[in-house]
Order: C-alpha cells, then sequence, then structure tokens
C-alpha cells in the first residue's frame, strides 16, 4: 500500500497495513503527518498534515520508496524482527518482515539450503484456525506451484511449520507497479502497454490451468531494473469464507464424505451464501460480477481488473473515486467509465480501445479470455509481423559475444586449468596412498578435498553457477537444521579422524594452506574474470530492457540467448535472468525436448542432474504427502468424523492429490514432447486436484501410486540395497563367516556345541516328564573359550587380503546388528545399519576410539559401542 507524505509529496510504502487512524514520521523529512485506514483496505488510505500532533507509537511501520528510477532495488539483509514473528521458519532463516496485514505476513527468508532468497508468505492466525480454509489454501498453492512462466512468481515451497501455515515465493528484487506510479506519475502508454502485455501473458499460463488471480491490482504486479512484470500472491487469494463456500459446492450432492458428516455451510442459509461468496478481491479493480458472487467468476474478471490496473497505468488516477467500499463497487457495476482519452489525449485510440474493451460491465462484451487480450496487445504494439527487429538481432549478436569473451578470457582458461590440475593431482593423490594401502590418511584426504571443493563451488557459485552444485546443495542441506545436524556430525568425525590419526598439524597446516590459495584464486583468477563478466553481461542487458519495454515475449528472449551462447549459456543466463530462473530452465531441459538448452548439456551430466532432481523430487513428495494428510484429516473432523476415519480417508486423499498432480505433469511432458495432438489437453491441474478430493479412489484405481517412473526406480533400488532382505542376507553371511571361522581355528568345536545341546536336550525331556519348568534354570552349558582367541584378525588365505585385518569379535558384531535392524522396515534404519556395521568393522583397523575409554574398553570394543549408538541413532530418526 502506497502513499505521499503531505509535506515533501515522497512516495512511502506502509508495511504494517492495520486499520485506524494514525500519526507517524514521514520516513523520508521526518515530519509528522496523520494517517487514515479504512477498515479491509476497501478504499485508498488518506493523509493529512498533523500540524500540533506528537507521533504515535502505534502506528504502522513505513519505508520511503526510492526516487531513482533506474537503480536496481537493494536487497533487504539481516535485521531486527518484531515481536512474535519467528527467527527460524519453513527451514529458512527469516530476515526480515516486508509486509503485515489482516491475511497475514510477508517474510524475506534465505533457506538452510544456501538456495536465493524467498518471500514466506505466512497465514494469519485467525484464518489458520479454520481447517477447511487451510486445506482449500494448501490446494490452491499446490495447483499453482505447478505452473510455470517467466511473468509469474513461482511458489517454490508450501508447508506448515507447528501451527504456522506459509507459502514460499521466490524473491523478486524491484517495486510493484504502484510503487512506480507514485515514483512517476502517470505511465507513458507504449511502456504501460508493455508491463501490461507482459502481465497479461502470465495471467493467460494460470487461466489455461483453471487458476484465477481474484485480485489483479498494481500492488500484486512486480517490474524488476530489468524490464521484466511479473504476477505476484497468484493463488493466495482464497478466504475463509470463500472456502467454506466452495466446499458446500462441491458437497452439495452428498453430506460429506461417503455420505457421513455435515458440512458447515449446508447449515448456513440461502440468504447467508452470497455474503459467503462475494469475499475477495480489492474493490477499486473488483469486476461487477466478482462483487456479487466471487464463487462463479472465470478469467474474464481478472481481464476487468488488469483493464482497470492498465486505466490507472496510464491516467494517473483509478477508475471510480469513492469513499466506501459499497460506493466502488456500485460505481462498477452502474456508472460508465470516462474514457481515458479525455485525462491522456496522446493515447493512440488502439490502446484506448483495448482499455475501454477490457472493463466492459458484462463478463459478455469484454475479451473472451486473457489470451485474446495477449493478441490484441501484441497487434497494437506491432509485435506480429514475425521478422527479426534490429534490437533482436543486436541481443542475439551481444549474447554470443558475451558467451564468447566468458569462455575464451584468459582469466576463463586460467580458471579451468587451475581447477583441473588441482583436482587431477587431488585424485593422483588418493590413488597413491590407496596403492600404498594408507587407507587412514586416504579418508582425511578425501574428506578434506571434498569439503574444499564444496567450499569453492560455493564461493564461485555467483561467477560459474553449477546445476549439479546446486542439487547437490539441495540433497545435502534441503532438510534445514537436521541437513546441517548431520554435515556437523560428518565434520566432527573427520576432525576425530584426523586427531586420532595424527595428522591434526598437518591437516591444519594444509587448511591455511589451501585457504590462502582460494583466497588468491579468488583474488587474481575469479575477480578479473567477474570484472570481464559484467561488462559482457551489461551490453547484453541493455538491449534486452528494450526489447521487454517494446513486448517481445520472454520465452522468445530466453530461448534466443541459450542458443546464440552455446555451452557457456549458464553463466549468462543466470546473470540476466536470476538463478532461480537458470534452475527452472535446467528442470524444463531434462523434460522438454523442444528445450535448447538440452542440446547444449553433456549425456552423463544430463543423467546426472536428472538422478539428483529425482531424490530432491522424492524429498519434496514425502513432505507434501505428510502435510496433506494432515490438513485432509483436520478438514475431515471439521466436517464432522470421528478421528480413526478422519485418519484413515486423509491417507487416501493425500496420495491422490500427488497421484493427479503427477498425472497433469505426466500429460504436459506428453503435450511438450508432442507425442499427443494439441487439442487433447486434458483436465486442467486445478480439476485434476478437486477430482482427487471428491473421489481418490477412482483416481488411485488401477495407478500406481507414489512418485513417477525414475523416482520409481530410485526406490526400488534403496529397496534392494537398504531393505530388509539385503540387510538379512548380509548379516547372516557375516555371521556364518564367523561361525566358520571359529570352528576352523578350533575357538568353538563343533563337539563342544553339541554337547551343550545334548545336556539342554536332556534337561527340556526330564522337565517335561515331570512337569517342572523350574528344571530349566538348574541348567548350565559350560563352553570354555579365550576371550582374547575372540579379538584376532581373520587371516586366513580365502579370505580377500583387504578384509584379512578384520577382527573375528567385530565381525560376529556386525552381522548381529544387521541381523537386529530387520526388525525395522524403515531404509533409514538400513542406511544406518550398514554405516554402524561398518564402523564395527573397519573401527579398529582406522583407529577410531576414544582415550578416554582406553583404561575401561579396548579400541575394538568402543568401535561395537559406536556402532550400537549409530544404530541407536538410525532408529530413533525412523521413528520420527
Amino acid at each position: 500500500m502506497v502513499i505521499h507524505c503531505p509535506s515533501c509529496r515522497h512516495p512511502i510504502r506502509i508495511v504494517d497495513v492495520h486499520p485506524g487512524r494514525f500519526t507517524p514520521r514521514c520516513p523520508s523529512c521526518r515530519e509528522p503527518f496523520v494517517l487514515t485506514i479504512p477498515e479491509g483496505g476497501a478504499t485508498a488510505p488518506g493523509v493529512e498534515p498533523a500540524g500540533s500532533a506528537s507521533p504515535d507509537a502505534s502506528a504502522p511501520s513505513l519505508e520511503a520508496i526510492p526516487t531513482t528510477l533506474d537503480a536496481p532495488a537493494a536487497i533487504p539483509g539481516y535485521s531486527r524482527l518484531p515481536r512474535g514473528t519467528p527467527r527460524y521458519l519453513a527451514r529458512c532463516v527469516v530476515l526480515k518482515l516486508l509486509g503485515h496485514g489482516p491475511r497475514g505476513k510477508s517474510l524475506l527468508a534465505r533457506p538452510m539450503s544456501l538456495a536465493g532468497r524467498v518471500v514466506l508468505k505466512v497465514v494469519s492466525a485467525d484464518r489458520e484456525r479454520d481447517a477447511i480454509f487451510v486445506e482449500r489454501f494448501l490446494r490452491e498453492a499446490l495447483a499453482t506451484s505447478q505452473v510455470a512462466s517467466p511473468h509469474i512468481i513461482p511458489i517454490v515451497d508450501i508447508g506448515r511449520d507447528g501451527s504456522s501455515t506459509f507459502t514460499a515465493m521466490e524473491y523478486v528484487a524491484g517495486s510493484s507497479l504502484a510503487e512506480e506510479l507514485a515514483r512517476r506519475g502517470k505511465i507513458e502508454p507504449r511502456t504501460a502497454a508493455s508491463w501490461i502485455l507482459q502481465a497479461a501473458r502470465g495471467l493467460a499460463v494460470a487461466h489455461a490451468q483453471g487458476i484465477w488471480h481474484r485480485d489483479v491490482k498494481p500492488e500484486n504486479l512486480r517490474l524488476t531494473a530489468d524490464g521484466l512484470v511479473v504476477v505476484d500472491d497468484l493463488g493466495l487469494e482464497t478466504t475463509p469464507s470463500m472456502a467454506v463456500a466452495e466446499s458446500a459446492r462441491d458437497t452439495s450432492a452428498r453430506q460429506g464424505p461417503r455420505g457421513r458428516g455435515r458440512i458447515a455451510a449446508e447449515d448456513a442459509s440461502k440468504k447467508a451464501l452470497p455474503a459467503l461468496r462475494a469475499a475477495a478481491g480489492t474493490p477499486i479493480y473488483m469486476a461487477p460480477e466478482q462483487a456479487r458472487d466471487a464463487l462463479v467468476i472465470d478469467g474474464r474478471a481478472d481481464v476487468y481488473a488488469l483493464g482497470c490496473t492498465f486505466y490507472q497505468l496510464v491516467t494517473g488516477r483509478i477508475p471510480f473515486t469513492k469513499t466506501t467500499a459499497s460506493e466502488l463497487i456500485a460505481s462498477h457495476q452502474n456508472e460508465a467509465l470516462i474514457p481515458p482519452k479525455e485525462f491522456v489525449p496522446s493515447l493512440p485510440d488502439s490502446l484506448s480501445d483495448v482499455i475501454l474493451a477490457m472493463t466492459r460491465k458484462t463478463p459478455e462484451e469484454r475479451y473472451p479470455s486473457m489470451d485474446v487480450v495477449v493478441d490484441v496487445l501484441e497487434d497494437a504494439l506491432g509485435l506480429r509481423q514475425g521478422a527479426t527487429s534490429a534490437d533482436e538481432a543486436a541481443y542475439q549478436a551481444e549474447a554470443m559475444d558475451a558467451a564468447t569473451l566468458m569462455h575464451d578470457a584468459p582469466a576463463a582458461r586460467l580458471r579451468r586449468g587451475v581447477l583441473t590440475a588441482v583436482g587431477g593431482v587431488w585424485l593422483a593423490f588418493l590413488l597413491l596412498l590407496l596403492a600404498l594401502g594408507a587407507y587412514r590418511p586416504m579418508v582425511v584426504v578425501a574428506g578434506f578435498g571434498l569439503l574444499t571443493a564444496a567450499a569453492l563451488a560455493f564461493a564461485s557459485r555467483s561467477i560459474r553457477p553449477s546445476g549439479l552444485a546446486d542439487l547437490l546443495r539441495e540433497v545435502f542441506l534441503g532438510d534445514g537444521l537436521r541437513s546441517w545436524f548431520a554435515m556437523g556430525i560428518g565434520v566432527l568425525i573427520l576432525l576425530a579422524m584426523t586427531l586420532y590419526g595424527g595428522f591434526l598439524c598437518p591437516l591444519l597446516f594444509l587448511s591455511a594452506c589451501v585457504g590462502g590459495l582460494i583466497g588468491g584464486f579468488h583474488y587474481y583468477v575469479d575477480r578479473p574474470f567477474l570484472a570481464s563478466r559484467d561488462e559482457a553481461v551489461a551490453r547484453v542487458r541493455d538491449p534486452l530492457r528494450r526489447l521487454r519495454r517494446a513486448g517481445v515475449d520472454e520465452r522468445r528472449l530466453r530461448d534466443a540467448l541459450i542458443v546464440a551462447a552455446g555451452r557457456a549459456w549458464e553463466t549468462l543466463f543466470a546473470a540476466l535472468f536470476g538463478e532461480r530462473a537458470l534452475a527452472a530452465e535446467r528442470l524444463r531441459s531434462l523434460h522438454d525436448p523442444s528445450s535448447p538448452s538440452g542440446e547444449v548439456r553433456s549425456w552423463w551430466r544430463g543423467r546426472l542432474e536428472t538422478l539428483l532432481a529425482a531424490l530432491v523430487a522424492m524429498r519434496r513428495e514425502a513432505r507434501l504427502r505428510r502435510l496433506f494428510q494432515e490438513v485432509e484429516e483436520a478438514r475431515f473432523e471439521a466436517e464432522g468424523l470421528n478421528l480413526l476415519t478422519a485418519r484413515r480417508l486423509s491417507w487416501r486423499a493425500s496420495a491422490a492429490l500427488l497421484r493427479a498432480a503427477a498425472e497433469w505433469r505426466e500429460e504436459q511432458a506428453a503435450l511438450q514432447a508432442g507425442s499427443r495432438a494439441p487439442g487433447s489437453t486434458g483436465p486442467t491441474i486445478t480439476q485434476h486436484l478437486r477430482n482427487a478430493i471428491e473421489d481418490p479412489e477412482r483416481i488411485l484405481e488401477g495407478r500406481e501410486s507414489g512418485p513417477g517412473p525414475l523416482a520409481r526406480r530410485l526406490d526400488a533400488w534403496s529397496q534392494r540395497i537398504f531393505g530388509r532382505f539385503p540387510r538379512l542376507v548380509l548379516g547372516a553371511g557375516l555371521l556364518a563367516v564367523f561361525a566358520y571361522w571359529m570352528h576352523s581355528h578350533q575357538v568353538v568345536t563343533a563337539d563342544q556345541v553339541g554337547r551343550a545341546a545334548t545336556e539342554i536336550g536332556r534337561a527340556a525331556k526330564a522337565a517335561a516328564e515331570n512337569a517342572d519348568p523350574d528344571a530349566l534354570r538348574d541348567v548350565q552349558v559350560d563352553i570354555p573359550v579365550e576371550p582374547s582367541r575372540w579379538f584376532q584378525p581373520l587371516g586366513d588365505a580365502w579370505i580377500p587380503a583387504p578384509f584379512r585385518s578384520i577382527l573375528a569379535a567385530n565381525l560376529g558384531v556386525a552381522g548381529l546388528l544387521l541381523v537386529a535392524s530387520t526388525l525395522f522396515r524403515s531404509r533409514t534404519v538400513g542406511l544406518f545399519a550398514f554405516l554402524a556395521a561398518g564402523v564395527v568393522l573397519l573401527g579398529p583397523i582406522l583407529g577410531l576410539g576414544f582415550a578416554w575409554l582406553a583404561p575401561r574398553f579396548a579400541a575394538p570394543t568402543q568401535a561395537m559401542l559406536l556402532g550400537a549408538v549409530v544404530l541407536a541413532v538410525g532408529v530413533g530418526l525412523s521413528r520420527r
């Protein structure tokens, strides 16, 4: 929400919006003024000089909007948060409060996976208590997250953290069109038309999947420093009253799931329903039919709101100036709109006609869809001739020159040479240590080299973005604090190995040397490369801005850059369009054969990225399954079902939701690959998800539930490796080898075991004949074994050489741990069981142990105890 100071006329953004009359200070001139915010935000806030009034401590937070037109927006950093705002939320570190209103909070945050900044939209506490609203809200967010367009701010995550329901959206630096209006005043007509055209392209993609915005306005359209317009808050405009009304509509033919339970909205009278259903949008821009019934609108309501926004951009004034929401709604329904040419005589007739056609009173009189709006605006701006303009030719030429410069510059060649040489030396050193049998130094050097490579990749990611590095970072750090905890444990284990192996001092010296080398590498190699890259990117950025200002299609611009840049496209693409756009393009290249980026990708790299992307998708789908199982269970309980029935139905509903989303993605991939006719598009994503909720059995019947084919293949392989059967086979095999070794070395002979078995049999027979079970308590089995013989190396010639130094007792304990782990189905337990067995077997060889335990436990015993602890940790994590 944007206002102007009555003293200095500086544009100001209201951060913490709540109704009332306040006396804040202007953040620019520091003069107090009176601010009146109406209830519900139906009309614009009022400002007036304060006179002698003193500032009000309860006034909303204000931010001054920068007045420099083309300066890039500053990226907010770490700041103090208001009381009640958590610092850690949704696997993110919260940096700053961006805004606060009746719907909830907007928080700037940084994911713990070290990905780009995101904006967390947190639902307000009063809405959080409405189970039906939360389910609808998250389902719409899930649908919107499946839709991809350069002109839509993507939803990168949804979920619940404690009692907070949130969506995470990409942070887009820039300003809203409302702030641009406050800063510039009237917008030049062709510039305004290009902005509206870009917004219409994004909304057209959403409308094609049955997703309506419901609140298109200048505040929800953002402009970047490079001229890209993106739609904000798409899919987040559901209100509690609309959720109840939609729930009543969807269940009008039944009473609760499977005919049981009741819906709260069914008990509402027919008189109350219109009030329930007219509860979304901003009255200043709201279509007449949306004010009457927000539930029966379609994309033409967004066409009307976008037309009102277009009107305000070119005229500098809102369509109707009224003081209350009811007056605004009545004006939109009954009053004729003053033609924009009366305020802007220089406005071309073609653009004036577009505005008037978009703002007709009835949906039938407007353009039938947002696609038609795109076509009409492209005609008005002269973009449908098909010929390549001079700016496009210059853009492609500059992109090719920039890519060549970044690939062939001396700094770039030096960078590649240094990295190749250092990597080769490290690998050769590892192979030498392996050949010499120096396993402990090899493990330490390998771990240190991997950590150094990770640090170097992170330090240089803004200079040379890597899809593999980004995916690996998401795999290892994507679980937030748990991932960092696991990484910390790994670092501690590495340090412990270096300490007990006697390599700590050399490693500290080596760390200092490597740190100095990385610093020198960054200063003498990366900085010159960065300077040449920035110069090349600046030459591409100028024609890119001109083309965006002219309204050229963004997808066309990005594909042209990829083709022109060739194999060096990723660095240039990330510098111009951002890291998340680069990640989306990589994902597109994996699934869309028509993507030009797939043609310049190495086959091995594409396969590895596909594998890692599948792992990330599996983890995300598991989180979504748990999330929707929880919210669907709460919804069923709110509809009157008992807990057990709600829990059973919620499991099926959550599985059907994710299966429906996967089916929609498969349909889109088939369309992009050309294996389906263009007309056979099938249901939209919203229809898919609604069908999954209404009839989950039909969605799941005859289909494999769960992730896609590649993810299922990975799941099958993980089951083959970490499942119960391989653990049982390997554990039994280790125990068999242990038993054979004991027999062959006369530690325990077959005669001793036979005599013990005979004695037990006799005692059991006597107890049965005398009907005295207590007789079994007196049975004593004595097999004399020298303890020192248990802890001898295997050493037999038939055992492979690398395993001859394993101690016999540790071999038996490792087998017992693996067999015991089969009591748990979880593959997490399987992973930790293999890790525990490895610790028990190799711990004495690698010198794992603790000096403070040495007086009481020998090194082999310490390895056994440590292995048992590792397995216990795995069991605990699996139970969580």
